[in-house]
């Protein structure tokens, strides 16, 4: 849960004193395939991106052997959580690189900058089950009169899973799926146009992205003082 660590161990006043503590980074990077409803998947069904994932992993024995630097009043609570994950506001979630190979392509980025998961499973392999906080700005451009160009920016919600286990040392790889359901914006209109929304048409309009994505992860140690 990125924000709840991130709120009781970074930006909560520590129940000790300030030392150095040494944690493991998660680097997460590969390939991501997705699906934009209305004649954007009509005109080309897929389009490919980068899915990309930083994050400081805080596991049961770290909780445990610093369970000190934890304000009392969460301690237990915290100290109790299988894994947590705290990201970075400033990394993306996904890089939108679509060229043309129909009528329609498209280039953008989606931030998230906030991530609840919860473990469904115990283990070196890992289910998660997640909720996103979204913000995504897509350039798309297309020879099609149905399409033509827009610059689309929405805030959306994002509910998904992702799939982890381990390849050895300190390599993982995960799958994973999302459903991004965003405020409707209209096909070729402005960042103020919601398209047919009061006729209960979202034809023409962009309202839901799904993706598909693979990860290969690389861990490391990082050492910092807090």
């Amino acid at each position: 849960m990125k924000l709840l660590a991130t709120l009781l161990l970074f930006c909560t006043p520590l129940a000790a004193e300030a030392g150095k503590v040494t944690v493991p980074i998660d680097i997460g990077v590969g390939p991501a395939a997705q699906i934009w409803t209305g004649p954007i998947a009509q005109d080309q069904t897929v389009h490919t991106g980068l899915a990309i994932s930083a994050a400081a992993v805080l596991d049961q024995k770290f909780l445990k052997k610093n369970r000190k630097l934890i304000p009392k009043q969460y301690r237990r609570q915290i100290t109790q959580m299988n894994e947590i994950r705290i990201g970075h506001l400033l990394v993306p979630d996904t890089l939108i690189i679509s060229p043309k190979r129909d009528n329609t392509g498209m280039y953008g980025i989606t931030w998230s900058p906030l991530s609840l998961s919860t473990p469904l499973t115990q283990g070196p392999v890992r289910l998660d089950a997640s909720a996103d906080l979204l913000l995504t700005y897509t350039f798309i451009h297309s020879d099609s009169d149905a399409i033509g160009n827009t610059h689309f920016l929405r805030p959306g919600l994002g509910l998904g899973s992702k799939l982890e286990f381990p390849l050895g040392g300190p390599f993982r790889f995960s799958i994973s799926w999302r459903s991004a359901l965003y405020v409707p914006q209209q096909v070729g209109g402005g960042l103020d146009e919601l398209g047919p929304v009061a006729e209960g048409d979202l034809t023409q309009s962009i309202w839901h992205v799904g993706q598909a994505a693979a990860q290969l992860h690389y861990r490391f140690p990082f050492s910092t003082h807090l």
